[in-house]
């Protein structure tokens, strides 16, 4: 027993070091104003090249979303090259045989990654004003949450977090005088 006990003691001393510095990454937050489930209970997250490809085999992900979910969170390892962030918002009644969405009844945002150094948060807006206005990463253009235009795609900041069931369109509005 009295053998185990520098054994323990230099496993006390390892165990209280402080925690190793975070990698270089990009904390994203995706938000959207659409109301869920209506619009979309499906989002398709895609880490892209300069070129619009996918960036590794794995950098592609299918998640289920609900109104709880919001607004999500994630990380991605920051890259050497310059990184693009594709996400669609869709109803799984619109999924092909692929599980990928089949129409252009979705919206679809496309961002820049800023250059990385320790941890950089940003977020992409998914709004309903650039719903059915589909991304074209070949090309490099995407709807401009702001304006609600097909635009070239700009660097994604840590813009205003939105939340689901908040477009405009979607509100309630007395009828008459």
């Amino acid at each position: 027993m009295k053998r185990l006990a520098p054994l323990a003691l230099l496993g006390l001393l390892v165990a209280c070091r402080d925690p190793a510095p975070a990698r270089d990454q990009w904390l994203v937050t995706v938000t959207t104003d659409a109301p869920l489930p209506q619009f979309g209970d499906r989002l398709l997250v895609e880490i892209l090249d300069e070129e619009g490809e996918l960036a590794c085999p794995s950098c592609r992900r299918v998640l289920g979303i609900r109104t709880e979910d919001l607004p999500l969170s994630f990380g991605i390892a920051a890259r050497e090259e310059e990184t693009w962030l594709r996400v669609r918002l869709y109803r799984a009644d619109h999924t092909g045989n692929d599980g990928f969405p089949s129409s252009e009844a979705l919206v679809d945002a496309l961002g820049i990654l800023p250059d990385v150094g320790g941890v950089r948060e940003v977020s992409l807006a998914l709004t309903l004003d650039c719903f059915g206005r589909v991304a074209n990463p070949v090309a490099g253009t995407a709807c401009d949450p702001t304006t609600g235009e097909v635009d070239a795609i700009g660097e994604l900041t840590d813009s205003p977090v939105l939340v689901a069931g908040s477009w405009w369109g979607s509100q309630r509005r007395a009828c008459g005088p």
